[in-house]
């Protein structure tokens, strides 16, 4: 076989594509790139002479959608009019068509890919029957059986790099997957863990399968957020290392990259990082690793290596830090190369849910410490938290809560667990009949809760987790209330108005936050579209009474004027 296409997923569930209205669809398609089938493209293309095209439908979609919401100027809690499936044809064909693939690969990232993987399986072979579709990634490792009862012919678990280059070099493909144990089939559902550990052989990735170019209007919404500056942003994802040594409950990395951290040569992603600065004047390089610092002076190594390519390049960690393994010495070198936002999971507050239930070696004093360090170095501080673990209780949830509220946090980003397949709390939820009728793999959100257990119901979580995000990040929020500096609050407000232009707590919150700037230009505009949002909408009566915002609002003042 000659000719592969290798498709990414939209990141959102078919059914919140779907179901195109405001409150299922807070969060907006995030796009990303494709830097997983990057590699495996790299790998089959450095070994033979392949034809591979990435079908990135998650640029596609967030592309299309854009057009749509243009031309539908849709009202608050209205659907678009949209023909996902119909959509998914025209640009399955058309690849099809231009590219004529012998083999196709899905990504299969989240659980809710699966979705996404039925249908593109099952329209390639209306297409043609005589295309082989194969899938992989993490959420295919963790459900090969549930993958396999779609069209798809043949999944690999774990890393996709050996399978993948094995099965274009076959002579006859379908004999190869029915004999190879590193593919699992419909007739031989049973497949062998595949590791690719020898990561300086895909470095640097085969850049030229994507246009980076055209991805970066749509990569600033979500990358480099945290910048505040004019300059323009140019960006690319890398992974410097592959796998986390940690035992955290809710993860399932494991399942694919094992226990073990295995790492490029740091010479090696220095090489990549200056070929992408000279090449495509990439400016901003975020750095995909799951544990970033397992080596401290690796990691260190790394962030003064990029400083002396150019120190003009900012570096971004998304995926955060293990907390336990930072101290100032490695803060200080973040804040020095450039370094001006970070991201850091904690989890939670409460010691009984942090060392027995999650299993995170963190000392919630650690995490304390942590945070004013980076605070010291005037460092943007996200932090994340999950609430709702089996046996957590209500105080315990609250617990979290005040600390969120008793820290240095600039903004802090509050979900619900997510058991995910391949995790050790999935079991647990399974074991112990925790899982709810809402626990739908190809339709759960971050925002639906689907837990269940004596102490609460997803209902409750899901109005916990809410307000908690309103009290800690708006009503309470650090930079306005709690000694931070306002023009830091600016940065969360906009993060959230570039998802829900209409949230009327990030409009009035944003304007408190000119108006403590002292801006008045500014306050007056964004007091102006609070009030009219309030006029304009009911959902939002509630959470204003409870705050006693509305008197507020109308007279374009913030709390306390």
């Amino acid at each position: 076989m000659k000719n592969c296409t290798l498709i990414y997923p939209p990141n959102s569930s078919v059914y919140a594509i779907k179901h195109q209205s405001d409150y299922l669809y807070y969060s907006e398609e995030y796009v990303v790139i494709p830097t997983g089938l990057l590699c495996l493209a790299t790998y089959c293309k450095n070994n033979g002479d392949f034809n591979i095209n990435i079908l990135n439908l998650s640029y596609e979609y967030s592309t299309y959608l854009e057009k749509l919401r243009d031309e539908s100027k849709k009202e608050i809690g209205s659907d678009i009019n949209f023909d996902y499936e119909k959509y998914l044809w025209e640009i399955l064909t058309t690849n099809c068509r231009e590219h004529k693939p012998d083999l196709i690969g899905i990504c299969g990232l989240f659980d809710h890919s699966l979705g996404h993987i039925r249908l593109i399986s099952s329209m390639v072979k209306q297409y043609s029957k005589n295309i082989i579709v194969v899938a992989g990634g993490n959420a295919v490792t963790n459900m090969p059986g549930k993958v396999l009862e779609t069209d798809t012919d043949a999944v690999t678990l774990g890393h996709g790099e050996e399978p993948m280059l094995e099965l274009l070099n076959s002579d006859d493909p379908y004999k190869y997957l029915r004999l190879s144990p590193k593919w699992a089939t419909k007739s031989k559902p049973d497949s062998q863990h595949n590791l690719y550990t020898k990561l300086n052989d895909i470095s640097p990735l085969r850049w030229d399968l994507i246009d980076l170019n055209a991805y970066q209007r749509l990569l600033g919404v979500f990358k480099g957020l945290y910048h505040i500056g004019k300059s323009q942003r140019r960006i690319a994802s890398l992974v410097s290392s592959r796998g986390c040594p940690f035992r955290c409950s809710f993860c399932a990395m494991h399942t694919v990259h094992g226990r073990k951290v295995h790492s490029v040569d740091v010479s090696k992603f220095l090489e990549e990082v200056r070929f992408l600065h000279n090449e495509y004047d990439i400016n901003v390089i975020a750095i995909e690793d799951d544990t970033f610092n397992f080596n401290k002076k690796r990691a260190i190594e790394i962030l003064e290596g990029i400083n002396k390519i150019s120190n003009k390049i900012e570096v971004e960690i998304p995926s955060g830090f293990a907390l336990q393994l930072m101290d100032e010495e490695l803060i200080a070198t973040l804040s020095d190369c450039g370094v001006k936002w970070q991201q850091i999971a904690i989890e939670s507050a409460n010691k009984e849910i942090l060392e027995n239930v999650i299993h995170k070696p963190l000392k919630i004093e650690k995490a304390t410490e942590i945070i004013n360090l980076l605070q010291k170095y005037d460092i943007y501080v996200r932090a994340f938290f999950m609430l709702g673990f089996p046996t957590e209780t209500k105080e315990q949830m609250e617990e979290t809560i005040q600390f969120m509220l008793d820290n240095k946090i600039n903004w802090n980003g509050i979900g619900m667990l997510k058991p995910i397949s391949g995790s050790d709390i999935r079991g647990v939820c399974e074991d112990g009949g925790y899982l709810s009728a809402s626990d739908d793999i190809e339709m759960t959100t971050e925002r639906i809760a689907s837990i269940r257990t004596e102490h609460f119901t997803p209902e409750e979580i899901d109005k916990i987790v809410y307000d908690a995000n309103i009290e800690t990040n708006f009503v309470n929020n650090y930079d306005l209330f709690r000694g931070g500096k306002p023009e830091k609050a600016i940065i969360g407000f906009d993060f959230v108005l570039s998802r829900a232009p209409e949230h009327l707590f990030a409009l009035y919150y944003k304007a408190v936050a000119y108006e403590q700037m002292g801006d008045s230009e500014n306050a007056k505009e964004y007091f102006q579209k609070a009030n009219s949002v309030m006029r304009a909408t009911k959902i939002w009566d509630n959470l204003i009474e409870k705050y006693g915002l509305k008197g507020l609002i109308v007279k374009g003042v913030g709390p306390g004027s």
